[in-house]
């Protein structure tokens, strides 16, 4: 869901600023700023669509970092969820 917030947002971006968010790649269809979003995200970054202005810039910087936080909290959960559990034994008597 996170990814496709991020495609949408990007397509906003590009309506609003003046020429194409790719540069001269030409204009760019939701696939392709869904593809961006979720390269971004997993921060794999391809290179081969970058978005030329400093709006689309800082977003994906943002979901970049997002990306890396996801990625942290999802690793600490899984070992977390792995790691034995220390049962409390009651002191001998």
């Amino acid at each position: 869901m996170l990814g496709m917030a991020f495609g949408f947002a990007y397509r906003t971006v590009e309506v609003l600023q003046p020429g194409p968010f790719f540069g001269d790649s030409g204009p760019a269809t939701l696939p392709d700023f869904l593809f961006f979003s979720f390269t971004t995200l997993t921060t794999t970054g391809f290179g081969d669509l970058v978005p030329t202005g400093n709006p689309g810039r800082s977003l994906a910087v943002l979901e970049a970092l997002t990306g890396q936080l996801f990625l942290v909290t999802a690793v600490a959960k899984v070992v977390e969820a792995w790691r034995p559990r220390r049962r409390h034994h009651p002191p001998p008597e």
